[in-house]
């Protein structure tokens, strides 16, 4: 009796694993690129709004009030110190009136801002506002950490303030940290009071 059976061999199905095996490592590897570079760009997105906030707040805290001084001694309240003969003074708070910005991190476990000069990579800092109510808020969100921010104030007429600080992703949010040191933006922009004086 002939037996009509047919069953794979098992080159057969050696071969057929291999092919699906390449199969499914090429759409993996597909998958994980385009995953990178969707975090990528969302990455650069967040930190554009994020950067594009604080400069519009800040541009009309100085369109309301007036810069006051820069300072790095968070004691003193209200930043109003002589400038000592100096035209330009370079630190890392800002007084506008009676606001002040500057670089904190938020700390869980007392659910409170402590101010920090200098943020490492592992420390995701924001941008916060300290109001006249001595109220802390963050101007930008947890997603982006924000580095060696700096405010350097003229005393010539019109004053006017430069703003210099480092932007990353957060390191531990989704995305991968070798797309962190890939997402690096240096910022520098300058404010004039002028622009604000000039269409009273």
């Amino acid at each position: 009796m002939k037996n009509n059976n047919k069953w794979f061999t098992l080159i057969e199905v050696l071969v057929a694993i291999t092919i699906l095996s390449i199969i499914m490592v090429s759409v993996f590897t597909t998958f994980i690129l385009a995953w990178d570079v969707n975090n990528r760009v969302e990455a650069s997105r967040v930190m554009q709004e994020n950067i594009k906030h604080f400069v519009e707040v800040i541009w009309e805290d100085i369109r309301k009030n007036d810069i006051i001084w820069v300072q790095d001694d968070n004691s003193i309240s209200n930043c109003d110190l002589s400038f000592s003969g100096n035209n330009y003074k370079k630190w890392s708070k800002l007084c506008i009136w009676d606001n002040q910005y500057y670089l904190a991190e938020y700390i869980d476990s007392t659910d409170t801002w402590a101010r920090k000069d200098y943020c490492d990579i592992d420390t995701n800092c924001s941008i916060v506002l300290k109001d006249t109510l001595w109220k802390i808020s963050p101007i930008t969100n947890s997603w982006i950490s924000f580095q060696n921010l700096s405010f350097t104030v003229s005393d010539t007429n019109p004053r006017r303030v430069q703003i210099n600080f480092e932007a990353r992703p957060a390191i531990w949010k989704w995305i991968k940290p070798n797309l962190i040191e890939r997402n690096i933006i240096k910022f520098q922009t300058t404010i004039s009071k002028r622009i604000y004086e000039e269409y009273r």
